[in-house]
């Protein structure tokens, strides 16, 4: 596999993972979101805006995205549900990583952007 540039690079808090579980609740019909970079901040959009959408500042960012991707809710979600220490990464070659540190593994997870 070649090497990936990534875009962003975020440790989420806990608080940020349960915004993103309380958005899912919110629009339990979407089964992707999708990110962007505006002014600093990693943004996390759900929905259409034609019927009903919503977003949220994931994290604060260094980084800076220049596309657009979706991600599957559910994947995401689970994988931080997972205990340990989590680390986040985004490419704008389309490829999303989370890591997980369990104190005893490294589980590290690479899942690719998806079409709407």
């Amino acid at each position: 596999m070649k090497p990936v540039k990534w875009g962003v690079e975020i440790t989420p808090t806990v608080q940020s993972i349960q915004k993103l579980r309380f958005q899912t609740s919110a629009h339990s019909d979407a089964t992707t979101f999708s990110t962007t970079t505006e002014k600093g901040e990693l943004k996390f959009y759900f929905g259409d805006a034609a019927s009903h959408a919503g977003s949220f500042t994931f994290a604060n960012t260094n980084g800076s995205l220049s596309k657009q991707m979706n991600w599957p809710v559910a994947v995401v979600n689970s994988i931080f549900s997972l205990p340990g220490d989590k680390d986040l990464k985004i490419s704008d070659e389309g490829v999303m990583q989370i890591t997980v540190d369990s104190g005893l593994v490294v589980y590290t997870y690479k899942l690719p952007a998806q079409s709407k």
